[in-house]
Order: structure tokens, then C-alpha cells, then sequence
């Protein structure tokens, strides 16, 4: 658990061209092609063969848009989490679910409007709108090496975030966090992919340490971590499938899903946020490379 001041308180359709965004906020684009389990206009990078390749997003939306946010829900299907972690991730204000058939009406508006001119994007690109940037990432991720996805990067203020762990309240002080997913793949050789997200905050200082190791020394400069374990979620994702997730309707404002979901903009104004990751493809092999695919087993073991 972290070391802050801890107190005890009580199947792809039209839909998803729509996606193929010609200038996609301060990035390149998921074009059409790839959004339907095809090639992407983002350039491939040279994969391992236990590499996992991902497409990330961030997307924000004024409070106006709650109540189509509300109903996106509707359409998504939230089943590919198990019981026990849907009501843990509930319980702490966060929620995911699969997207299937059409793009929800809400996300396709709000890429429609980021295609357009928009006067904002150059601010956009150097973070000046908000601590949350509508832009694409793409991620190599190797079996089961840590990736981080950062959702709120380097805030300049503390926040307060309480949360439940083991059915009890806690209540945590972050100085200057940075909110992310410690994001972890595997590669299932069927095409599929294992994915495990564990909430984290990073936070205070930077600090450095020395480790030992059979190779020799190494000196680290991390700060210090707070991950929320008791969250973790697991998936699995087919080529082309995409994860979205966000806060619930209900999330408390100092709760986890709020803290990682809602940002301010440089007017004051609130904003939700959803994060969508999208699997473009695993380098793994089963046929031809059956050793390759054990030693990922392997990983997914140490999870």
C-alpha cells in the first residue's frame, strides 16, 4: 500500500470508421483499417515475438454529456469482467465494459467534433486545456512487463482520495500525483491477449535508491507508489476489440474514479474522461513457435 498520510474515515461495424479521425488530437490516427482488425496508419514498430501491441485514447466530455455518457453504458458489455471485481470496482467509483457492433452515439460525436477544426488543438498538444489530452498512444508491451498508461499526469496540487479496501474506508494525501494503469499483457497464441490493469499513484519527490543484482548495481530514481491491488481487473481482447473505461455515474468526488476520470479545464470547468485501449495484435505464434508460447504461459503465471 502506498506511504502517504493514510487516515481510517467510515464485432466492429460502420460505426467504428468514424474512428479513422484524419488528425486525431496531437497524434497519429486509428484509421478505419485498423479498427476493423486491420493494418494502421500508425507505423508498426519492430515487435518481440511475445509482444502485445495496443492503441490508447483519452476522451473528455463537459458535464452536459452526462446523461448520453450514462447510456453509453447500455451498449457496452460489461460481462467480460467477473462479478467480484465489477462490485469492487463499483464500490470505489470506477466501471469498464467491451465496446460491441456500433461505436456508442457519444463517442462518435465527440471524435466527430475533434476531426473538425477545432481552435483548441494546438493548446491541446502541449497540455494547456487541461491535464487530460485527447490524444493516441501506441504501446508495445511485453509478456508481462510492467507498461504505464498515464490517465492525469503531474498535477500541481494534492488531492485526497478515499477508497475501500478490504470492506473497510480509507482515506489517502497525494502531493503532486500522477494517476495511471500499470498496464501488464499477455499473449495467449490464439491471436487473443490476457490484459491486467492495477490502479496506481505516483507521487511527492523523486527519490533514488540502489539495488543489487546478479548483473550489478543499479541506481533508481522513482517516486514513491501507491497501487490499488485490491482493484486489479483482468481481461482478455481479440484483435480489434476495445476497452472502455471510466468513473460510474455515482463516483464520489474524492473517490478513485473520480480522481482518475474528472479533470478541470483551464476555465474551471469539470470534465469526464474515458480511456479506450484497443488491441491491434500479438506477435506470438503457436503453430511456429510453441516455445515462445510456453515461456509467455510462463509470464502469465507470475502475474
Amino acid at each position: 500500500m502506498g506511504t502517504g498520510t493514510t487516515n481510517f474515515v467510515p464485432a466492429m461495424t460502420a460505426g467504428w470508421q468514424l474512428l479513422g479521425l484524419m488528425c486525431l488530437i496531437g497524434c497519429a490516427n486509428w484509421s478505419n483499417d485498423s479498427l476493423n482488425g486491420q493494418r494502421s496508419l500508425l507505423s508498426t514498430p519492430i515487435a518481440t515475438p511475445d509482444s502485445v501491441i495496443v492503441e490508447t485514447v483519452l476522451l473528455r466530455f463537459p458535464r452536459e454529456s452526462q446523461t448520453q455518457l450514462s447510456a453509453m453504458w447500455d451498449v457496452l458489455d460489461e460481462s467480460i469482467l467477473n462479478i467480484d471485481a465489477r462490485r469492487r470496482l463499483d464500490e470505489n467509483g470506477l466501471r469498464c465494459g467491451l465496446i460491441v457492433g456500433e461505436l456508442p452515439s457519444v463517442v462518435r460525436t465527440r471524435l466527430e467534433e475533434l476531426a473538425g477544426n477545432n481552435p483548441a488543438t494546438p493548446l491541446e498538444e502541449i497540455g494547456l486545456v487541461a491535464d487530460v489530452t485527447s490524444d493516441t498512444h501506441r504501446l508495445q508491451c511485453r509478456a508481462g512487463r510492467r507498461k504505464d498508461l498515464f490517465i492525469r499526469s503531474d498535477l500541481a496540487e494534492s488531492i485526497t482520495v478515499v477508497y475501500r479496501y478490504a470492506d473497510k474506508l480509507r482515506g489517502e494525501t497525494f502531493d503532486r500525483p500522477s494517476l495511471l494503469f500499470d498496464l501488464r499483457a499477455i499473449p495467449l497464441g490464439d491471436g487473443k491477449a490476457k490484459f491486467k490493469f492495477t490502479p496506481e499513484i505516483q507521487f511527492g519527490e523523486t527519490q533514488h535508491s540502489i539495488s543489487y543484482s546478479t548483473t550489478g548495481i543499479h541506481n533508481k530514481f522513482e517516486r514513491k507508489k501507491h497501487a490499488f491491488e485490491d482493484l486489479t481487473f483482468e481481461t482478455s481482447l481479440s484483435p480489434g476489440e476495445t476497452l472502455i473505461c471510466s468513473s460510474t455515474d455515482d463516483a464520489h468526488s474524492i473517490g478513485i474514479g473520480h480522481a482518475f476520470f474528472h479533470t478541470k479545464t483551464t476555465q474551471q470547468t469539470e470534465e469526464q474522461v474515458i480511456l479506450m485501449v484497443r488491441m491491434i495484435g500479438s506477435q506470438l505464434d503457436e503453430l511456429f513457435a510453441p516455445e515462445q508460447e510456453e515461456a509467455a504461459k510462463m509470464a502469465a503465471e507470475r502475474l
